[in-house]
Parts: C-alpha cells; sequence; structure tokens
C-alpha cells in the first residue's frame, strides 16, 4: 500500500522529532518524509535490493537485522529507520540522501521530495517534539503575525528615537590624511 501524503506525514511526525539537520540546515521530519517517497514512495509493500530492503524507508536487513514482517508495517519500518538515523541525526544509510551518504555515492533525489513533504507536513500542524508522544494540535502563525511584530518592532524603534528630540546625529567618520597610513 501506498502511504497517502498525509499518512506518511502523520507517521513521519509520530516517529521523528522535530529539529534541524546541521549537515544540510533542512529539517528532520521533512528530510525523513523526502527519504520514504524517494526510497520506495512510501509504499509498506516494497522490496528492493534483491529481497534485503523493506517498506518505505528500504532497511537493509542484511545490515541492520530487523524482523521482515515488522519492516513491513508503517509504524515498524518508521521506528526502524528512525533508529538507524539515530533519531533524525544521521541520514548517512540511505543513498538516497546527500552526496556523503552511502559512503559518499549519495544521489541526493530525495530533494525532489521536499517541497511535498513541507506541504503535507504543515497541514498537520501537530506539537510533537518526542517520537511517539502525540500533543493536541497548535494554529500555525501566519505570515501576517510576522508582519504585525515587524511592524512593532519598527514602531518601537521609532519611538526611541523620537524620544531624542529627533537629534538623532550619526557620529562624525574621523578625518585621516595620507600621511597616517606611510
Amino acid at each position: 500500500m501506498r502511504l497517502s501524503n498525509a499518512e506518511l506525514a502523520s507517521l513521519v511526525a509520530r516517529t521523528w522529532p522535530d529539529g534541524i539537520i546541521p549537515q544540510t540546515g533542512l529539517g528532520i521530519r521533512q528530510t525523513a518524509y523526502a527519504i520514504a517517497r524517494a526510497e520506495s514512495g512510501g509504499r509498506t509493500e516494497a522490496i528492493g535490493d534483491g529481497g534485503l530492503s523493506y517498506g518505505p524507508w528500504q532497511v537493509y536487513t542484511a545490515v541492520h537485522g530487523y524482523d521482515i514482517a515488522w519492516l513491513q508495517t508503517a509504524d515498524g519500518n518508521a521506528q526502524a529507520a528512525y533508529e538507524i538515523s539515530e533519531g533524525g541525526s544521521n541520514f548517512n544509510s540511505w543513498c538516497t540522501w546527500e552526496a556523503s551518504a552511502c559512503g559518499g555515492n549519495g544521489k541526493s533525489t530525495y530533494w525532489q521530495y521536499l517541497t511535498e513533504a513541507d506541504e503535507a507536513l504543515g497541514s498537520l500542524v501537530e506539537g510533537t517534539t518526542q517520537p511517539g508522544q502525540v500533543t493536541q494540535a497548535v494554529p500555525e502563525i501566519s505570515m501576517i503575525t510576522y508582519s504585525i511584530v515587524g511592524i512593532g518592532a519598527l514602531v518601537a524603534v521609532l519611538l526611541l528615537i523620537s524620544s531624542f528630540g529627533g537629534n538623532v546625529k550619526p557620529a562624525p567618520f574621523p578625518q585621516m590624511s595620507r600621511r597616517s597610513f606611510w
């Protein structure tokens, strides 16, 4: 079964923490989502590498040794991928990740799914921060909110300047002669 965008996003949000991968500056959840799409199209029944890799994240059993039946469930495969990725800090086991993956043979094909990941995960608006922890949904902060905050900061600066009676002048630039450089 191919997981829908919403199903995959929900699975990722339940499994991976919200955070940033220092190596790429990208979100952990966005990366996990995009890798599942790049590896298998997000299919739970996907089998690759001559029958050695299973599920959405194509967990390679020859190296990682997980139970195949467990890997063919969405939650089991996600949990195994979470453990292999060290909680989302290291995706080097997936050749669809960055060039550093798979011993320097990474293909970076996950990039084509990052926009889809942003949209799918953004529509969830979940407040989960720990794997398996589900909290109530929180409202999105819109661009209007950011604009209001920005305008408020500008007004505060203008009020500060006006408190000096509008007599704020730049400091004089020191005069230098050519001799000071010789």
